[in-house]
């Protein structure tokens, strides 16, 4: 069972850490994490440029906007298809797709996945799954067991993380983005109790 878990004092080792994940609740919970950084990540695309979308490198990243943006869509789609199947594989992409090349096309995805999510529902979370990991260059590969409910988690975590590069890049092209687009939910639960606090310098 794999739970959310939130804090009346985060960040403050002495309070006790409060539940807010209840069995049959999971899924729900972790679609809605999902489509929040999707809805996120298209705030942020519509105040960037499609020059911007495409360039590479950018400062020390030798990848686009728009290869980032294309990688962690890609991820959300294996984890909507593996809703009714045995087994998972996010290495199973494609490279150099319209998503990547074409920020309208991107909106349009992840729209549809947003929608796709939508029809999840709590009893999938707890179901095994079979997840297939390519471990080196040469392509030894293994299986190992894992849950769609943890997997979820993964996708919202990864997400979050591109989203954090994204922000990074985006800036240093000279886009304006959302105030704090791609802090980790630690973080902004950090910064929320501890207001005078200074900004981390990670999300």
């Amino acid at each position: 069972m794999v739970s959310m878990q939130g804090s009346t004092s985060v960040g403050a080792d002495h309070h006790s850490i409060e539940q807010i994940s209840r069995r049959g609740q999971t899924c729900t919970l972790l679609i809605q994490a999902i489509r929040s950084v999707l809805a996120q990540l298209r705030e942020a695309l519509e105040l960037v440029s499609d020059a911007q979308y495409t360039t590479r490198p950018v400062g020390n990243f030798d990848s686009s906007i728009g290869g980032h943006v294309r990688h962690c869509l890609d991820h959300i789609a294996s984890i909507c298809s593996a809703q009714s199947a045995d087994t998972l594989d996010y290495d199973l992409r494609e490279r150099g797709t319209a998503v990547e090349c074409d920020r309208s096309c991107a909106l349009r995805e992840i729209d549809r996945l947003s929608r796709a999510l939508e029809h999840w529902n709590d009893e999938n979370a707890d179901r095994g799954i079979r997840l297939a990991v390519t471990l080196s260059g040469d392509g030894a590969r293994a299986m190992v067991d894992s849950t769609l409910g943890r997997e979820l988690a993964f996708v919202h975590s990864h997400t979050i993380h591109h989203n954090a590069t994204i922000a990074s890049m985006a800036r240093t092209l000279g886009a304006a983005l959302p105030d704090r687009f791609g802090y980790a939910p630690a973080t902004l639960a950090y910064l929320r109790q501890n207001a005078c606090a200074p900004s981390p310098s990670s999300a």
